[in-house]
């Protein structure tokens, strides 16, 4: 069965006994780590695998749910394997073996961002002993979620208007950024327990740039010193091309909405007040510089090759890398 979004926590915090074995993919591995972190801190972890290695041969994983370790652990707590997926396949052997339901214990299977015509997709979102959640990049209402949760479980208040601004600041797509990023917010202030929206501006002003904003402005300032390095960076930190291409859309996105408006008529302040969530403060001037520089027809038509990109990189993600570095090039030499 597939999970909807709005009942992942519910059923993560939850699983029913019938359920023998969970998928869970996406382009967000923070967001997948978090998850199985949660499902497995009340289970006894038997094994974790490579799909290639339990493929043609699942007798090796279910053996792991029945044997029991030799430095003791908590009977009562149920056993889970974890499987790291390569594949978008899955194969006879284990389909039949989660259809045939005859073992005890949880699987977890993980992986990357997977289309709707992945048999292994297909196979968790139909069967009825089977689950599976999608870990998409954090759209602004979730990542408002995550900043009132950490704001109670960590005991701090704030001014109305502070998560806003924290939304503008962290709505960089991924969960375990997003904490991270609010983990050392908390690390700054201390014992503080209530924030102020100057508190937060304080905090800001001494940070670097956010390297997901550097590499969009770089590009959309048409600045091109060190664009391979940063892009080289945010893969080697464990960020998708997928994740990298989408923080681009949104971005150019963005641009492309307040020129379309200021070409229709409207002001500058008119166009920019129309934007939701608003430009963050310290970006105010590389957001205004970067309209200068770009017709709504120009940011069409970069937009429709990063959306051409973004499903190229699910298939073939060293191509769409190389068409990535083209299509900067082909901006640096006015040609986008």
């Amino acid at each position: 069965m597939k999970i909807a979004t709005k009942d992942i926590e519910q059923f993560i915090n939850n699983i029913p006994k019938s359920i023998k074995a969970i998928l869970i993919y996406g382009p967000d591995t923070g967001l997948i780590k978090a998850r199985i972190n949660i499902i497995t801190k009340t289970r006894n972890i038997a094994s974790i695998y490579k799909y290639d290695q339990i493929k043609n041969n699942p007798e090796i994983l279910l053996d792991s749910l029945r044997s029991i370790s030799l430095f003791g652990e908590d009977l009562s707590k149920q056993k889970t394997s974890i499987i790291e997926c390569n594949s978008a396949v899955i194969s006879e052997a284990i389909s039949n073996s989660l259809k045939n339901d005859n073992f005890n214990g949880l699987l977890v299977f993980s992986a990357s961002d997977l289309g709707p015509e992945s048999s292994l997709r297909k196979f968790f979102d139909t069967n009825a002993n089977t689950a599976s959640i999608a870990c998409y990049i954090e759209d602004q209402a979730t990542i408002a979620r995550i900043i009132q949760q950490q704001l109670k479980s960590n005991g701090i208040s704030c001014e109305p208007g502070l998560v806003q601004t924290l939304i503008q600041y962290i709505s960089i797509g991924d969960h375990a950024l997003v904490v991270n990023e609010l983990e050392k917010i908390f690390l700054f202030f201390g014992n503080k327990k209530h924030l102020e929206i100057q508190d937060l501006r304080n905090f800001l002003e001494l940070q670097p740039e956010i390297s997901f904003d550097k590499l969009c402005y770089q590009i959309s300032l048409k600045k091109f010193e060190n664009i391979e390095v940063i892009l080289d960076r945010l893969q080697s930190e464990g960020h998708s091309l997928v994740s990298i291409i989408r923080m681009m859309l949104r971005h150019f996105n963005r641009l492309y909405q307040v020129k379309s408006l200021i070409e229709q008529g409207a002001s500058e302040k008119q166009a920019l007040d129309a934007l939701s969530p608003p430009v963050f403060f310290k970006q105010m001037n590389d957001f205004t510089n970067s309209l200068k520089l770009w017709s709504s027809t120009k940011l069409i038509n970069f937009l429709d090759k990063l959306n051409k990109l973004e499903l190229s990189a699910k298939q073939k993600p060293i191509y769409a890398e190389l068409m990535l570095k083209h299509s900067i090039i082909l901006i640096k030499e006015q040609k986008c």
